[in-house]
């Protein structure tokens, strides 16, 4: 049985091995180059890739075989190739481990990190990332940062690509108090003050309970 890749609004297909379905699905997702390789990874685990609609939340995440289902991957449809490369590695990482170790090691333990490295490594100095971004997915994966948020140098270079015109504001650049819209969720928000590594921000809005949400510095935002 090989791997399921499910788009925004489509019905589930199963794709066999290296099938032509399959390297078509993630041409649109992927730089070419990197298509068969990332079609092998997920028909080896038998995993389900959802390709999901833009969640502000996250841009990916994994999830272990449960009753009937397998492994299950999804990723963000907004994603730039680069980004969407990276972020299916690092879920296909937390699959290995899962495999591996089950729920007895932390999420981005020495583990998680090894595991990502040695997927990422046949990706690197091939010319799959143009040369500035390939330096900072490098310096990425050798630090063992838990996330792409996590990383602003890679985070600054993956959004060159993002092929988006217009200047982009996050919530780093508002002011203490101005209220915003969390882009691709138009949840409304007041910007707080920042606690350790994210603002602590207030649901915009009447409400008799104040609710208070950590959000990343690098969040894109809207303001009115």
């Amino acid at each position: 049985m090989g791997a399921t890749i499910v788009r925004p609004g489509a019905q589930r297909k199963r794709f066999s091995a290296m099938s032509k379905s399959s390297r078509e699905a993630l041409k649109s997702s992927v730089p070419i180059p990197a298509v068969n390789y990332c079609s092998e990874l997920l028909d080896k685990f038998q995993c389900t890739l959802r390709i999901t609609r833009p969640r502000s939340t996250k841009i990916g995440d994994y999830k272990a075989p449960h009753g009937n289902l397998g492994h299950r991957i999804t990723v963000n449809s907004n994603l730039n190739q680069y980004n969407f490369l990276v972020t299916l590695i690092h879920e296909i990482a937390h699959l290995v481990v899962w495999n591996q170790y089950k729920s007895k090691v932390k999420p981005h333990g020495k583990e998680w990190q090894n595991q990502f490295r040695e997927l990422m490594e046949p990706l690197l100095g091939v010319g799959i990332f143009p040369p500035p971004l390939d330096i900072c997915v490098k310096h990425h994966v050798s630090r063992g940062y838990a996330s792409t948020f996590s990383d602003r140098r890679l985070l600054s270079e993956l959004r060159k690509y993002d092929g988006q015109t217009g200047a982009q504001l996050f919530v780093k650049d508002l002011a203490l108090n101005e209220r915003f819209t969390l882009k691709g969720s138009g949840r409304e928000f007041v910007k707080g003050p920042l606690v350790r590594t994210r603002y602590r921000c207030r649901a915009a809005g009447p409400s008799i309970f104040k609710k208070y949400y950590s959000v990343h510095p690098m969040a894109e935002v809207e303001t009115s």
